[in-house]
């Protein structure tokens, strides 16, 4: 009778333990939470122009890109315009 109340006695204090960790886990969440939301109000200024240049660049590389492309496809249909049509007569 001793062994069983000694067994529920450890799994008592296992399960206290693992409240302990899991109450002490939520509690460092939370502080780490306070103490990096003001930093994150002053990063987040920086992230936006961050953003802002990339798509600036993206769209600038984007018109570049189908600024080549489309006068090559119209070369490229100039030249083989002809292949075509002979192509499609025979």
């Amino acid at each position: 009778m001793f062994e069983l109340l000694a067994l529920f006695a450890v799994l008592f204090v296992g399960g206290l333990l693992l409240v302990a960790f899991i109450a002490a886990g939520i509690v460092l969440k939370t502080v780490f939470h306070v103490i990096f939301f003001p930093i994150k109000i002053l990063l987040l200024p920086l992230l936006l122009i961050g953003l802002v240049i990339k798509l600036a660049v993206l769209l600038a590389v984007a018109g570049i890109v189908i600024a080549v492309i489309i006068p090559l496809a119209i070369l490229a249909l100039i030249f083989a315009a002809p292949f075509v049509l002979v192509a499609a007569l025979t």
